[in-house]
């Protein structure tokens, strides 16, 4: 638990430190709207507003594991979870160059609700679509990014979207 607030710390010290050193950025024109400092800014702010928000949550919980300790049990099961979870990170990240990017998001997103135990089909159906399209619109249509197409007929299937 101390580690969590330590790391917390670190992170809010290092998203200031880069908030700062992107505050030299140059704007390659005066006229543009979002010059190249803007998303880095964006993110770190996130960062830091995320960092402060788990810091005072992990000083609250070690304020009341102090008051009732109970030390933690990983059984066989949980490290079961942590294996197939690690393993379908993995696999994504292989099959993401082969079926594409929004393929393999969609089939990522399924299986990792799954394998944390959530059985409500429209839950199942929502999450994916919703943050596969929030993904493609942000990256590919808004940031400007090349996200992976995959191959043969996964390639013509990502292009229909582009």
């Amino acid at each position: 638990m101390r580690g969590d607030i330590v790391i917390n710390i670190l992170l809010l010290g290092g998203a200031l430190f880069l908030i700062t050193d992107t505050l030299s950025f140059h704007n390659i024109s005066k006229y543009d709207a979002m010059g190249p400092s803007t998303w880095p800014q964006i993110v770190l702010v996130f960062l830091m507003i995320l960092a402060a928000v788990q810091l005072v949550l992990n000083i609250r919980k070690l304020r009341q594991r102090a008051e009732t300790p109970c030390p933690p049990v990983i059984g066989k099961t949980e490290l079961k979870k942590f294996g197939l979870a690690v393993t379908v990170c993995i696999a994504y990240f292989f099959v993401m160059q082969l079926v594409g990017f929004i393929l393999a998001t969609v089939a990522f997103q399924v299986a990792f609700l799954l394998l944390q135990g959530v059985r409500k089909l429209a839950v199942i159906v929502a999450t994916p679509l919703v943050l596969v399209t929030g993904f493609f619109v942000l990256f590919s249509k808004i940031m400007y990014l090349p996200l992976p197409k995959g191959i043969g007929i996964f390639r013509a299937f990502s292009l229909l979207f582009n």
